[in-house]
C-alpha cells in the first residue's frame, strides 16, 4: 500500500504536530517516519544530489523497495500517509509525487 494524502509544508508551520495528530488517529496509519524526504531525493550520474545541501537535508529513504515498506502494515487504514515539508520547495518533487501517487491527496501547510 502506498500514501493516500501527502503533507508538504513550510518549516516551522506546524508539520511536527499534524504528524502526532494524524498518528493518533486509528483510521490513520502515518508512516513511522516523518519526513521520508522520497519524492525530494535524487542524485546525478556523478552521485551529486540533484536538490538539496548535504550538510542541511536528510534523505532516509531512498528507494521505493523501503518506501513502501513504510506503509507496509496499513492494512484496513481509511487514509495512508507521510508528512514530508521539503517537498513544497523541491522543484522534483510534484513531479515524482503524480507519477507515483496519482490520486493522492497534496496537503499543504
Amino acid at each position: 500500500m502506498l500514501p493516500t494524502f501527502v503533507v508538504i509544508g513550510a518549516p516551522k508551520a506546524g508539520t511536527t504536530a499534524l504528524y502526532w495528530y494524524l498518528a493518533e488517529h486509528p483510521q490513520v496509519h502515518m508512516s513511522a517516519l516523518k519526513e521520508t524526504n522520497f519524492f525530494a531525493y535524487g542524485v546525478d550520474d556523478a552521485g551529486r544530489l540533484r536538490y538539496g545541501d548535504p550538510q542541511l537535508h536528510r534523505f532516509p529513504v531512498r528507494s521505493l523497495d523501503a518506501y513502501e515498506r513504510l506503509f507496509a502494515d496499513a492494512d484496513g487504514a481509511t487514509a495512508v500517509g507521510e508528512i514530508s515539508p521539503i517537498y513544497l520547495e523541491c522543484p522534483q518533487a510534484a513531479g515524482r509525487m503524480a507519477g507515483l501517487l496519482p490520486d493522492a491527496q497534496v496537503i499543504c501547510v
